[in-house]
């Protein structure tokens, strides 16, 4: 799937045209939570699956997701939110679990977002506890707990 903002061939129908090297995973979080960039993604996963299994002549059984890295967690909450997905391959899912991330100090690379976050719009972390209930919202670490299919993940 070439995933909204991430360079490839098609562009958002949102407020962003073309490329955006960073700021998926804080895109729309001063906004409500259906506003999240990533809750599009991961609907826009659903919605690729359910149009494949629907495809003539394709046998909806033997349909499932993958992904690697940053595919891992679209790939994770397609398997969640398309339940008739059989089977599920997820390699080193990046943006699982933020808030773990962040405890942990390893929020640099692709997260380093976060920090740049906060040093913009929360610098005293006076809503830290709440920012990170709304990416929570699409966290796919919660909504894994959907999935019904075979499931072969491997964790960094």
């Amino acid at each position: 799937m070439d995933c909204r903002r991430e360079g490839g061939l098609s562009e958002d129908v949102g407020d962003v045209k073309g490329r955006t090297f960073s700021g998926q995973i804080t895109h729309g979080l001063n906004n409500k939570p259906n506003k999240l960039l990533f809750r599009d993604v991961f609907l826009d996963t659903a919605q690729l699956a359910d149009i494949v299994k629907n495809m003539p002549g394709m046998d909806a059984s033997r349909v499932g997701a993958c992904g690697g890295s940053q595919g891992g967690s679209p790939a994770l909450a397609c398997a969640s939110l398309e339940p008739r997905n059989e089977r599920l391959s997820s390699t080193f899912p990046f943006l699982c679990d933020y808030h773990r991330v962040w405890e942990m100090d390893l929020a640099t690379n692709a997260y380093q977002e976060l920090h740049d976050y906060f040093r913009l719009y929360d610098p005293l972390h006076k809503r830290e506890d709440g920012i990170f209930t709304r990416p929570g919202y699409i966290d796919v670490a919660s909504l894994s707990a959907r999935i019904r299919g075979r499931v072969r993940m491997v964790r960094g």
